[in-house]
């Protein structure tokens, strides 16, 4: 069945004028419908002419609002923020020079042991040990300086000693190896 647009049309037109004759009486006229959409239609100037004034009235409220808020006086509250640190001498005994120097005896015999060449020297756990030794001995002098600014801190001397002793433990198992 191949229908033209033309006979399409002519039968829609035929359809729509049978019903136009069978309208109901009881409604209002067929005209009436048309009418109350075409004033609800966003071009048309009586559907639209409440919502302008409102959107304006929204929008210059919102910017009052907001410059208030922003210009609000107190709004940019300055806060300065200050401190100072001071190096104080703690009181005597609480550890403030490491127990296990640099030039310690324990040390220094690593040292010279492995400056005439020990092969111990270049073993994997040697080296790990001496490793750790060395971060250990960065690390406790952190806190030695750490120490001194803030003074006898318990954290800080609990953590010192810590050092310190495995520090020592470091010592004693590296001339071990050595004198193995």
């Amino acid at each position: 069945m191949d229908v033209n647009e033309e006979d399409f049309d002519a039968r829609l037109r035929h359809k729509l004028a049978e019903l136009d004759h069978s309208y109901p009486t009881h409604l209002p006229g067929k005209d009436a419908g048309w009418a109350g959409l075409e004033s609800r239609l966003p071009g048309n100037p009586k559907a639209r002419s409440w919502r302008y004034p409102l959107a304006v009235a929204a929008s210059v409220a919102l910017l009052l609002v907001a410059s208030l808020w922003w210009f609000a006086p107190g709004a940019e509250e300055a806060v300065t923020i200050t401190y100072r640190t001071e190096a104080v001498a703690g009181p005597e005994g609480h550890g403030g020079e490491l127990p296990v120097p640099a030039d310690s005896p324990g040390i220094a015999f690593i040292e010279e042991q492995c400056r005439r060449q020990h092969p111990v020297c270049n073993s994997p756990a040697f080296l790990e040990l001496k490793r750790e030794l060395d971060q250990l001995s960065r690390q406790a002098e952190q806190v030695n300086r750490r120490l001194q600014t803030f003074g006898p801190d318990p954290t800080l001397v609990k953590a010192e000693i810590r050092l310190e002793n495995h520090k020592s433990y470091l010592i004693r198992e590296l001339i071990q190896i050595l004198k193995t």
